[in-house]
């Protein structure tokens, strides 16, 4: 599960929950079945699935976690609806960015991503 906050040109601040299924791949990490729920300030949804690659940078973070980047030709994710003024929403896209991955599962993971692409509503 991953929790978060940010901004979205077309809907502002917003907080998102998302769940997938993470897997290694020889030295790379795979996730799939990816499901995004993201809240606009007004509570409007949109939902998303997604799936991606991770690959190692060897680099380290501050904290001594290794670094992943998503291999951003093998991450997409597709809009497929919300609610509110979202309700018949679809579009689609690239994710990029990183995360410091920890092994450990009680400890969490930390990375910023960026989802790029279009969308209608």
């Amino acid at each position: 599960m991953t929790v978060g906050k940010g901004t979205a040109s077309h809907l502002g601040r917003v907080a998102f929950v998302s769940t997938d299924c993470v897997a290694p791949s020889g030295y790379n990490l795979t996730f799939t079945d990816g499901k995004l729920t993201v809240t606009a300030t007004n509570g409007d949804k949109l939902f998303i699935t997604y799936y991606g690659l991770f690959v190692p940078t060897g680099a380290t973070s501050a904290s001594g976690l290794p670094v992943f980047a998503l291999y951003k030709e093998g991450s997409a994710f597709l809009i497929t609806g919300g609610t509110g003024r979202f309700a018949k929403a679809t579009g689609s896209g690239l994710i990029s960015g990183q995360e410091d991955v920890s092994p450990d599962p009680d400890l969490p993971s930390t990375g910023k991503m960026q989802l790029e692409g279009t969308i209608s509503y």
